[in-house]
């Protein structure tokens, strides 16, 4: 499954980890902070 919106994605795997990239100036990434991620990285 992949949830994307304009400047951000998260995808859940096959194996139900959820990771995520692109812009998370409001936290909508879900790793805690405000920071982009380039490339995905797991939660």
């Amino acid at each position: 499954m992949i949830a994307a919106a304009g400047r951000h994605t998260c995808v859940l795997l096959d194996n139900d980890q959820v990771t995520c990239f692109g812009v998370g100036d409001f936290g909508q990434l879900g790793y805690g902070d405000s920071n982009n991620k380039n490339a995905p990285a797991d939660l």
